[in-house]
């Protein structure tokens, strides 16, 4: 689990660093364009309006800026991963640029001071939150501090200046806005696109390791399964072997390896049919009493020589549970622990507690430790001698998926109690008669309901 959290992170990481990078690409281009622009206006202000501003500061700012765009390509071709606090700093490189052309020019009363809202927007759409405040303060800052220092434009003293001077603003901050629009219209729209991709690439992903955990869950449970019929077919095969001649009770033995082989080939019927993405994972609604007995009947078959006494308490026969193809394998998985705990005795307790139903399996095993019960279900551990803890581990598994839960607890005169919690479904066909709340499955006789 912790490599794939790590792969995880690293793609995450790979693909953050492609989006920064092209954040950052495209923020030198506008750059560029907007120095551009920046020296054009400058010099169309000096010829048209004949309002002669410092050219040289603006030059230089200008080349400065250009360099860091330069640098900022080169670092773009190298393989170093891109961080928000370098695109973050570039921004606000901008703002100071910006600021440092303003003073030159006027102050707050140059109509490109507007720009501010540029960068603000644009960092607040390309950055985390955190970011965007920042630069929304650090241009705030320098906007109120431009109208108190700044070098006055040199207008001339004529209407005619001024009005030239006021058009050209509006013109320059239409343009600007207009501009803006467009640009943020069409990134929200690419944003959007891209969300709704990356939802649905999250959502087939998800999916896919839903399947391939509820597949890998499934086989895993059906090697589990399948290991007690094979263990009695080769003690069976193994007598049959070592004798001189048929025993007497061989029509018998024959008759129990069948019915294990006929166990093997349900498990691996049902593993053939969970390969079926449309099947694995998908539920159906059964009636609870009908599901628990068939629980018991296959039991009985998979460990004939264990006797399973079946309490089944609830008297409504309309309770349903919701069950896929990995349910029963982990109900059996966990009377198949209690079986090697206490071979002598199993018992199958079945209760309805709220919207709860609540499965009981008892033995009178030597029980287990505290510490030992706090690792089990959560990966593999020597439960006994010669278990792995595999068993509760994929039960854990196969039943959580359903919104059931596995406790394990001491049972009242020793042995061991592992109660599964299964949620009852609102309606399910009405059962047929139930046998006696009690039944003995092996020898047929009824017993007393707990």
């Amino acid at each position: 689990m912790s490599a794939i959290s790590g792969e995880r992170q690293e793609m995450r990481g790979t693909e953050t660093d492609c989006r920064l990078r092209a954040t950052l690409r495209q923020h030198l281009l506008v750059r560029m364009v907007v120095l551009v622009s920046l020296v054009a206006l400058a010099l169309g202000t000096c010829e048209l309006l004949e309002i002669h501003i410092p050219l040289a500061p603006v030059v230089v700012i200008a080349l400065l800026m250009a360099a860091v765009s330069a640098a900022a390509y080169v670092r773009l071709r190298r393989a170093e991963r891109i961080g928000e606090a370098e695109v973050f700093g570039h921004i606000l490189l901008d703002v100071a640029a910006l600021t440092a052309l303003l003073y030159f020019t006027g102050g707050v009363y140059n109509p490109i001071a507007y720009c501010y809202l540029v960068l603000v927007l644009y960092g607040a759409t390309a950055l985390p939150q955190r970011f965007g405040w920042a630069l929304a303060a650090a241009s705030v800052l320098c906007f109120s501090l431009l109208q108190v220092f700044y070098v006055p434009l040199p207008l001339p003293d004529t209407l005619a200046a001024h009005a030239g001077l006021d058009e050209m603003a509006r013109w320059v901050v239409y343009v600007m806005l207009a501009g803006l629009v467009l640009w943020f219209a069409l990134r929200l729209n690419e944003l959007r696109r891209s969300h709704y991709r990356h939802i649905e690439a999250e959502a087939e992903e998800r999916a896919r390791e839903r399947y391939l955990l509820g597949l890998a869950t499934l086989a895993a449970g059906t090697a589990h399964e399948m290991g007690t019929p094979l263990s009695t077919m080769s003690v069976v095969v193994g007598d049959l072997r070592r004798g001189g001649q048929p025993p007497a009770d061989w029509k018998e033995q024959i008759d129990l390896l069948w019915r294990q082989l006929l166990l093997c080939k349900h498990s691996l019927s049902g593993l053939a049919r969970a390969s079926d993405l449309a099947q694995l994972g998908k539920t159906h609604v059964v009636p609870a009493r009908a599901f628990i007995e068939g629980l018991a009947k296959r039991f009985h078959l998979l460990r004939p020589e264990v006797p399973l006494s079946l309490h089944y308490a609830p008297d409504d026969n309309a309770l349903a549970l919701r069950v896929d193809l990995s349910l029963e394998q982990a109900l059996l998985s966990l009377l198949n622990n209690a079986a090697q705990a206490s071979p002598e005795a199993v018992d199958l307790r079945v209760s309805a507690e709220g919207a709860m139903f609540e499965i009981d399996i008892l033995d009178r095993g030597p029980g287990i430790s505290p510490q030992l019960r706090e690792r089990l279900g959560r990966g593999p551990v020597g439960a006994r001698p010669g278990g792995h803890g595999l068993g509760l581990l994929i039960a854990n598994s196969a039943i959580e998926r359903l919104g059931g839960s596995v406790l394990l607890r001491d049972r009242e005169g020793g042995g061991t109690c592992a109660r599964v919690e299964l949620p009852l479904h609102a309606a399910a066909p009405a059962a047929p008669a139930a046998p006696a709340p009690g039944r003995d499955y092996n020898k047929g006789a009824s017993v007393a309901a707990a």
